[in-house]
């Protein structure tokens, strides 16, 4: 019986060196393969730091740009600002130059106020441009309107500027283009 009990011993003792054997091969390759995983996650963890950095300086340079960016259309916008307000005064400016009129309203009102000198003689020189001529003929309309009666111009029914103006001392009304002269003879 010993006999049997150390050759059973002995039996055992290979099954389970030959077990041990096979469990640590086993072993022994998932560790490699456990090793090489290791060895790919460490690169692909070094990459996704690489590409994480990169990403920051990206993202730097893009805040950055993004800064020169609203800068320069912080700086567009004051220029549209300041060109907008340039626009509104130059078309001030430029509503200045509209051609002078005298509205229906206007006429009559005029028309009303000098009716009680109805009957004084007066003449009308203008220069000979369109708006001192459009202006003349209100003027004209609101004068006959209000009883005045218009005399010939003795020089012919223009004047130039060099005329008008030598003829300012004379009991005459110039301005911007026109003249309006009240006659000596005939008053009421």
């Amino acid at each position: 019986m010993v006999l049997c009990g150390v050759f059973a011993e002995t039996v055992f003792s290979i099954c389970l060196f030959a077990f041990d054997e096979t469990i640590s091969q086993s072993q022994q390759a998932t560790i490699i393969a456990q090793g090489d995983d290791i060895h790919t996650l460490s690169g692909m963890t070094a990459k996704a730091k690489s590409d994480a950095s990169a990403a920051v300086i990206d993202a730097n340079g893009a805040k950055d740009t993004a800064q020169t960016v609203a800068t320069k259309v912080a700086s567009l916008k004051a220029e549209a600002d300041a060109l907008e307000t340039s626009l509104t005064k130059v078309a001030a400016e430029v509503a200045k130059f509209q051609p002078r009129k005298l509205e229906p309203e206007q006429i009559r009102r005029i028309s009303a106020k000098i009716g009680p000198f109805a009957g004084t003689p007066f003449d009308l020189s203008m220069q000979v441009e369109l708006d001192p001529m459009n202006l003349t003929d209100k003027i004209e309309d609101a004068l006959i309107g209000g009883g005045w009666k218009e005399q010939p111009v003795p020089s012919g029914g223009q004047l130039s500027t060099e005329a008008i103006a030598a003829q300012w001392a004379n009991d005459q009304l110039l301005a911007f283009g026109f003249c309006i002269q009240r006659t000596n003879s005939q008053t009421p």
